[in-house]
């Protein structure tokens, strides 16, 4: 149980992820800008634990390319599309389209890892998709249907499947702490030198350290602590607690909402996800 609940609140808090961004999009900052920031600021705390825990270290030096792929083809990749992803399609559409990470982890894990792929999982994933289908068909108000948001969209859905099954081989041999002080810091200097900087007012600055403290440093410590003790396809299903809790911020907050038939589609997703 402690396990379901560390991954769980780690995904709530990954959630509020797209409200923070949004904010700091519509004060004009851009989005590899944050992504950089993101990455760094998390990098710093997480280099700072694991220096206090003497945990920063590596295993083998063989490591440290893989961690580098990590950051900059996962997560590196994930922060930026995810940003983009809310720029060009909207916070709702970003979130919804998480939903479809399940299968992307479950058939992976069921080919590597030789967990099992049982026919009523099997089941649920495929309504997802076809709810998924019919939400991003719609558009609706404040949800944008084009080419570029779903192209970033599904780069950061892509990426968000990678990461878990990424973490998997790593969190046996690493602590979290001691994962992101390698990973964190070496996405964000490939980040730099396509980032132009800017001077930033105090209530971005706010915005930006609940973005680094929440959904990044707190968020990430939960998940990989969970993911120690669950199957790979266990926080497949987990992840559609992301999109249920990211629609209804992005409802509630910024007044985003789908069409009629983009509803059936999301309320068709949201059952899945209790189920």
């Amino acid at each position: 149980p402690t396990a379901y609940l560390l991954v769980s609140g780690a995904i709530v808090l990954w959630s509020m992820g797209g409200i923070f961004t949004k904010n700091i999009l519509d004060a004009g900052v851009g989005g590899l800008e944050i992504a950089f920031w993101r990455l760094l600021l998390s990098g710093v705390l997480f280099c700072a634990q694991a220096f206090v825990q003497r945990d920063l270290k590596l295993k083998a030096a063989r490591d440290l390319w893989q961690f580098a792929g990590f950051a900059v083809f996962i997560i590196g990749l994930n922060y930026v599309s995810f940003n983009y992803a809310i720029v060009y399609g909207g916070v709702s559409l970003v979130n919804l389209l998480l939903a479809t990470v399940p299968i992307l982890i479950a058939v992976p894990a069921w080919l590597f890892f030789r967990e099992r792929l049982t026919l009523r999982l099997i089941s649920l994933l495929a309504l997802s998709m076809v709810g998924l289908f019919l939400a991003s068909s719609g558009g609706g108000h404040g949800v944008h249907i084009s080419f570029a948001s779903l192209s970033f969209c599904f780069v950061a859905v892509i990426t968000t499947a990678a990461f878990t099954l990424a973490s998997k081989g790593l969190v046996k041999r690493y602590s979290p702490v001691s994962m992101n002080a390698f990973i964190m810091p070496l996405a964000a200097l490939a980040l730099l030198p396509f980032v132009k900087l800017q001077a930033l007012p105090s209530h971005i600055w706010f915005d930006l350290l609940l973005l680094v403290l929440l959904p990044s440093y707190l968020a990430y410590l939960l998940y990989q602590a969970g993911l120690k003790q669950l199957a790979a396809s266990e926080v497949a299903l987990l992840t559609n607690l992301e999109p249920v809790t990211g629609l209804l911020f992005a409802a509630l907050l910024f007044g985003e909402r789908f069409t009629a038939l983009g509803t059936f589609g999301v309320v068709l997703v949201l059952t899945v996800s209790v189920l």
